[in-house]
């Protein structure tokens, strides 16, 4: 069995033998097979427990009994793999929840280009791309980029493929004027 994954099976179990509680420097731990590998169990993480010499060589060849393991180290490792699915599903539920408001936000930008050019065009998924990345690169507000897009849709001589690069210049002299 390879030092690093002892040293892990160790480190899950507290470096405390797993049978009779006790820890270095009083015993020499061991990594024990809780069904033996005499009876095909595996070098599987959730197959290997943490033991005393003693402890160890006591059970010898036999699978452990499962009720002799303390099941305070498993009811241990239980609630570490709870916390972490209950942290996942936090996590990735908040990612969808900030992934559904970025996208609420971008589509008040894209239904005020639609209003402004009297429903004629929205912004494309470029544009929306580059709306997001002008408030989180350049520190443009929403309210600025609002502006600049209806200065923009005012200016009837430009052409309505250069009004989003008319916008973008907007806002840039907006910064210069701050």
């Amino acid at each position: 069995m390879k030092t690093k994954l002892r040293y892990k099976i160790f480190e899950r179990d507290s470096f405390t033998c797993q049978y009779c509680g006790s820890k270095p420097p009083n015993v020499i731990l061991e990594v024990d097979h809780i069904i033996s590998r005499f009876d095909g169990g595996e070098d599987d993480e959730m197959n290997l427990i943490t033991s005393c010499f003693a402890c160890n060589r006591g059970k010898s060849k036999k699978s452990a009994s499962v009720e002799k393991i303390r099941k305070k180290s498993f009811k241990k490792e239980l609630a570490i793999i709870q916390e972490e699915k209950s942290q996942l599903l936090a996590y990735y539920d908040f990612k969808r929840q900030r992934a559904k408001i970025e996208a609420e936000k971008m589509e008040i930008f894209d239904d005020e280009w639609n209003r402004l050019s009297g429903g004629h065009s929205g912004l494309s998924e470029h544009g929306l791309k580059s709306i997001k990345l002008l408030i989180e690169r350049h520190s443009y507000t929403p309210d600025m980029i609002i502006d600049a897009m209806e200065i923009a849709w005012e200016k009837d001589y430009i052409e309505v493929d250069d009004k989003f690069r008319y916008m973008c210049g907007v806002l840039k002299n907006m910064t210069r004027n701050i």
